[in-house]
């Protein structure tokens, strides 16, 4: 693809390498359970649900004409916007200069510091007219449900795209207490009522809990403190799925 759509210019866990691959998709009807920064549904989905548990995710895409991006975003209106109530209409220019596109908020606001090698100032007031239009073309449902919770008439004949918190992976959100054996039951329930299920994980997390073979895998790492390991993705679903 000439052009790659990002609804955030930059995120942790983004699978914006993946979006080539996955490009006999385009023009499906998309359901991301995990959505984060919605980056498959924004450069190939003709219809799209997304969900995240995360509020401040659900607060982005239910408000994303409300984001602010001036004309230039500076290291001083980081550090003084990111403890703002408002920082998450800001976040378009803070997620592009956080650490890593690490998005983590807390009581505080918006508590991740900058890139490493540091960047003065961004000016991305016309990359994001070009993400604003493509999200008004879409015009996602946006919903902040439990993956499980939501309604199974949003899933039926649809694309269903599941990038989960990996287990035995070093990540915030795993100290949640992700229910893994709730989860994978949940995947195999997915078989006869969405069209195609496209699933994200470990090359082992997916061989042990379904039996079958990643399609396409690539090297990953968490961060420079932990191991890397091999991300995958396995397809359910039509001729892709192998099993």
């Amino acid at each position: 693809m000439d052009k790659i759509f990002k609804f955030l210019p930059s995120y942790v866990g983004s699978k914006a390498r993946w979006v080539e691959y996955l490009t006999p998709y385009k023009g499906s009807d998309m359901v991301e359970l995990f959505s984060g920064s919605a980056i498959l549904s924004a450069n190939l989905a003709k219809t799209s649900v997304l969900n995240d548990l995360d509020p401040y995710i659900f607060k982005i895409f239910s408000n994303y004409g409300e984001l602010i991006v001036p004309d230039e975003f500076t290291e001083e209106d980081y550090y003084r916007l990111r403890g703002s109530v408002d920082w998450w209409k800001y976040i378009y220019c803070l997620q592009k200069m956080s650490f890593s596109g690490v998005f983590r908020h807390s009581k505080n606001g918006y508590n991740v510091p900058m890139k490493k090698g540091y960047i003065k100032s961004v000016s991305l007031k016309e990359d994001f007219a070009v993400s604003k239009k493509r999200f008004e073309e879409l015009k996602p449902q946006v919903l902040n449900l439990s993956y499980a919770d939501i309604p199974t008439a949003l899933l039926e004949g649809r694309v269903v795209v599941l990038d989960p918190p990996y287990q035995n992976k070093q990540a915030s959100y795993n100290a949640n207490k992700f229910d893994y054996d709730k989860y994978w039951k949940f995947v195999k329930s997915l078989r006869g009522v969405a069209r195609t299920i496209i699933i994200f994980d470990t090359a082992g997390n997916i061989k042990s809990n379904l039996g079958v073979d990643s399609l396409v895998t690539r090297n990953m790492r968490v961060n420079g403190k932990h191991p890397g390991d091999i991300e995958a993705v396995c397809i359910l679903g039509e001729n892709l799925c192998q099993k």
